[in-house]
């Protein structure tokens, strides 16, 4: 009990119909539901948005005929009502005789590097495009070779298209 409260992992334990048996404190954090709310609910009666459920109850039936471990990736949708991308990691305790007795996710809110990913290739796409638009000449080049450059530069060494230029000397 005291590992799964002090991990920073999300740590849920469902048993063979789905529904909670554990909720460590990283859980209550990030959905803002405590363990006593989602004590005996499933999982996708009050933390998924519709299109996750099937997806989600298609993981949980292959966990529970043994088609473990296996990694995916869910949104689940917190008490106010945002949404977290999670990060999961499955698997199973088994009794003596090998039947599945509990479902174990260990998951990690993957949120913050998805937005910032978003907004990497947002301003990537802006930087390109302002770059490309340019009507002044502008090139990358690395030891003396040139890595990028837009189709004014092109157009000012006569090439109709800036691939011309990548790999020659500088």
């Amino acid at each position: 009990s005291a590992i799964l409260e002090t991990t920073d992992a999300l740590i849920v334990v469902l048993d063979t119909q789905g529904q909670i048996l554990r909720f460590n404190r990283a859980c209550e954090q990030t959905t803002g539901y405590t363990f006593a709310e989602g004590r005996g609910k499933r999982v996708w009666d009050f933390l998924l948005v519709a299109e996750e459920i099937e997806p989600v109850k298609s993981v949980f039936g292959n966990l529970q005929s043994g088609h473990f471990p296996n990694r995916f990736e869910n949104v689940w949708v917190t008490k106010a009502g945002q949404r977290r991308h999670i990060r999961w990691s499955n698997t199973t305790m088994l009794d003596h005789q090998g039947d599945v007795v509990y479902i174990i996710g260990t998951g990690i809110d993957i949120t913050t590097e998805m937005q910032t990913e978003v907004a990497w290739s947002e301003s990537e796409e802006r930087f390109r495009s302002m770059v490309e638009a340019s009507i002044q000449g502008i090139y990358i080049h690395q030891e003396g070779v040139i890595q990028f450059a837009n189709p004014a530069m092109a157009r000012m060494f006569g090439y109709d298209s800036p691939d011309a230029l990548v790999g020659q000397p500088y």
